[in-house]
């Protein structure tokens, strides 16, 4: 039940997707920073987004610019090599300490007809994997965050430093 509920707030009613990854980088400490980027694969078309957030008065975070591009096919290529190197494997966390004024990625994705290798939910597969800056340190998040970047660096997340 609360894998269907996740799939549901990843795919935000959009219909026709057969894959879907959201990525979310979080910088804390001092400029605390966020930026959401989002990759939706339909049948045939593939879409990047990104949003970069600010909290508003209320602390809240919201989306302050956002843009949207198709994906050539190769570039969709190059994101599903990553993904199936660098994601479904991966476990969702795992012991590394979480580190003060760090960053950290989370990263989720859906698709359906999935291997059976794979946990099913309503016809296809959800799976999310969190890493921060104490992974890094012992050699755990480079998979997630060369995802991530590759990602923000498609999609334009403007001129913030993300790590």
């Amino acid at each position: 039940m609360r894998r269907t509920l996740r799939i549901r707030r990843l795919l935000q009613g959009r219909r026709g997707i057969t894959e879907s990854y959201r990525a979310e980088w979080h910088g804390r400490g001092v400029l605390e920073q966020r930026v959401s980027v989002r990759v939706d694969r339909y049948r045939n078309r593939a879409e990047l987004e990104c949003a970069i957030l600010k909290r508003d008065d209320d602390l809240e975070w919201r989306a302050a610019q956002t843009s949207t591009r198709p994906l050539t096919q190769a570039e969709w290529e190059q994101f599903s090599s990553k993904v199936e190197a660098g994601f479904w494997h991966l476990l969702t966390r795992d012991r590394a300490a979480a580190i003060m004024d760090g960053d950290s990625w989370f990263i989720e994705g859906y698709r359906r007809g999935i291997p059976p290798s794979l946990e099913y939910c309503r016809g296809g597969t959800y799976h999310s994997v969190s890493r921060s800056t104490g992974n890094r340190m012992v050699g755990t998040g480079t998979e997630i965050y060369a995802l991530g970047m590759w990602m923000a660096e498609r999609a334009g997340c403007g001129d913030l430093k993300i790590s």
